[in-house]
């Protein structure tokens, strides 16, 4: 049990640790501090002192980088209304570019078409040539329909009874005289019922 032991101290030892690691991180922030503050001091009493030589003041100091800082101001705003004009202008002069450019597009695309479109020939009427192949296949059909041998229309079959002289075609081909029928008789099979 001494590894639990030995674990349990090890995170109180590493707390010891880091809290004395920020002390002494914070004295020492604070005295670097309290050197910065009296080296600004020195400092501002040099320049104070070279100032004097010269025969200026803080207050005139002051005031001048103020008139600085105004005229700073109206250079800055005079150079935005500058660039302002400037860029109107460039885009002006983008927009009537590209409108240029855009037209002779449209002409080099138009003179590129006409140049590698192909001439085609001027087109013809095509009814003639239909009216004569109509014509030609109306003279065939013509041709062929006088050519077939006439049909011979049939008899019509009346209701009358037929003569014993009426002959019809046997199975050799031979016209042979057929029996006279009646009218009563012509369904009769031979029984009487």
């Amino acid at each position: 049990m001494d590894e639990v032991k030995t674990m349990s101290q090890a995170g109180e030892k590493v707390g010891r640790a880091m809290g004395t690691g920020l002390k002494a991180a914070r004295v020492r922030t604070e005295k670097a501090a309290e050197q910065g503050i009296k080296a600004s001091k020195r400092a501002l009493a040099k320049a104070e002192k070279k100032l004097a030589k010269r025969g200026l003041t803080p207050e005139k100091i002051q005031a001048s980088v103020t008139d600085t800082a105004e005229e700073l101001g109206k250079r800055g705003r005079k150079a935005r209304k500058q660039l302002a004009k400037r860029s109107k202008a460039a885009r002006k002069e983008f927009k009537q570019a590209r409108k240029e450019l855009h037209k002779n597009t449209k002409a080099a695309y138009k003179d590129l078409a006409a140049k590698f479109a192909k001439e085609q020939p001027k087109k013809r009427r095509r009814w003639p040539v239909v009216l004569i192949l109509l014509g030609g296949i109306g003279a065939a059909v013509a041709t062929v329909l006088s050519k077939r041998p006439e049909q011979v229309s049939l008899h019509e079959v009346d209701d009358q009874p037929q003569t014993p002289q009426q002959r019809t075609s046997s199975d050799n081909g031979k016209h042979t005289a057929q029996p006279a029928h009646s009218k009563t008789g012509a369904n009769n099979t031979g029984d009487k019922s």
